[in-house]
């Protein structure tokens, strides 16, 4: 059974970011996935790396496992028995979110360890969301700042392919907040947000689904 699983780095359970991550679920389920999967990070307590070095030490057999039990431990397995892997992150201050920074240290970095085999041969997915226009998002060196994290990610499970949602929209209630933007931006965000996320849904459940295919190809 193909097994697809979606971990939302977004601190919001039914934003941007985590809509788009259902949009890739469903073109996989789509496609054939059997095992389809989302997890909320927001719902675990859970801590980065503590640079214990327990997932190295030769005695404790931990086959690129982190040491650490806690909340997000069943979530790293879920992650790690994975065919189809999608992490999605809103874009804070030139990275990625804080939450799936912590779990992406403790989910790669065990792999990092001598006689160690990574899986390889997992199609990943970094999805990206945020404010700036993909003009400003290569002008920025946001493409740079955020390959590095997929670089990470391919290391580990074989390849790792970057994309990017632009121009999302903060708010629905902008008048509300005290947000650092002109009214021409608003509204250029709203009416994205009104007409052409849509688009991105489509485009996302489209890329679910081709990835789920080329997986049950390659079989």
């Amino acid at each position: 059974m193909m097994k697809v699983t979606a971990i939302n780095g977004s601190p919001r359970k039914n934003g941007s970011t985590a809509r788009l991550l259902k949009a890739f679920e469903t073109g996989a389920k789509e496609a054939g996935a059997g095992d389809v999967k989302l997890f909320d990070l927001a719902d675990y307590e859970f801590r980065g790396c503590m640079s214990c070095y327990g997932c190295k030490k030769r005695d404790t057999g931990c086959g690129g496992r982190c040491v650490l039990d806690d909340a997000i431990s069943g979530v790293l397995e879920e992650v790690r028995r994975s065919d189809v892997l999608i992490f999605g992150s809103p874009v804070y201050f030139h990275n990625i979110s804080g939450l799936l920074k912590c779990f992406l240290e403790r989910l790669l970095f065990p792999y990092h360890t001598e006689g160690v085999n990574a899986p390889g041969n997992t199609r990943a997915v970094l999805m990206c969301t945020m404010s700036q226009t993909e003009e400003r998002y290569y002008e920025r060196g946001y493409d740079r700042t955020l390959g590095i994290t997929a670089g990470c990610i391919a290391k580990v499970f074989g390849s790792c392919e970057l994309t990017g949602v632009f121009d999302t929209h903060h708010l629905i209630d902008y008048e509300s907040y005290r947000i650092m933007t002109t009214e021409d931006v608003i509204r250029r965000k709203t009416d994205h947000y009104r007409n052409g996320f849509e688009t991105e849904i489509k485009r996302l459940s489209g890329l679910g689904k081709a990835i789920v295919e080329e997986k049950f190809r390659a079989q």
